[in-house]
């Protein structure tokens, strides 16, 4: 398609010829597209050459087309234009599988430590929702065996009551944390 108005000396040489566009010589929008494979069977006798390296309107069923180089108004003007097709011989099939192969996230399973396939396998164990509280609960999981934490209990236990002191001087904070159910 070209963009620039063609020379008018050139379109009133096919005045007489009834035109598949009869708007040929101005810019515009393209109507239609025909492919390789139906053009030649659109042809019909009869050609009409202005001179040797200017535009020829060739007979159709559509009615006379307009083709090869033509002038522009402007006779000085540099602009090139070039048109060309690719024919690509792989079917729709291919193509579709092709990009739904390019679109596929591998779905390949997360490489876990020992330790993360055993942590894992606790959540999967004990997690459940608690319809009551409208909320999850998970038990934290032991990193190695309980009985193994020796003589702790008493050091946990002094500093749990040291928290709940200080708690109790600031009571606005121990009414924030009882109301998630921390504190009973």
């Amino acid at each position: 398609m070209h963009t620039v108005l063609l020379s008018t000396v050139k379109v009133q040489l096919f005045k007489d010829l009834p035109l598949a566009d009869n708007s040929f010589a101005v810019p515009g929008k393209i109507q239609g597209l025909i492919g390789g494979a139906l053009y030649p069977y659109l042809l019909l006798p009869g050609t009409r050459k202005t001179s040797s390296n200017g535009p020829i309107a060739l007979n159709t069923t559509l009615g006379y087309i307009i083709t090869g180089k033509a002038n522009h108004c402007s006779e000085t003007s540099s602009q090139k234009t070039f048109c060309g097709f690719i024919k690509n011989q792989t079917s729709l099939e291919t193509l579709v599988q092709k990009f739904w192969e390019n679109e596929d996230i591998k779905s390949t399973s997360p490489i876990f430590s020992k330790e993360e396939s055993e942590v894992e396998a606790h959540f999967n164990k004990t997690h459940y929702f608690d319809t009551q509280e409208n909320r999850y609960v998970v038990r934290i999981p032991f990193k190695e065996n309980p009985d193994q934490l020796g003589v702790s209990y008493q050091t946990a236990y002094n500093r749990f009551l040291s928290l709940e002191r200080k708690l109790f001087e600031h009571i606005s904070l121990t009414f924030s944390i009882s109301s998630y159910g921390i504190m009973s």
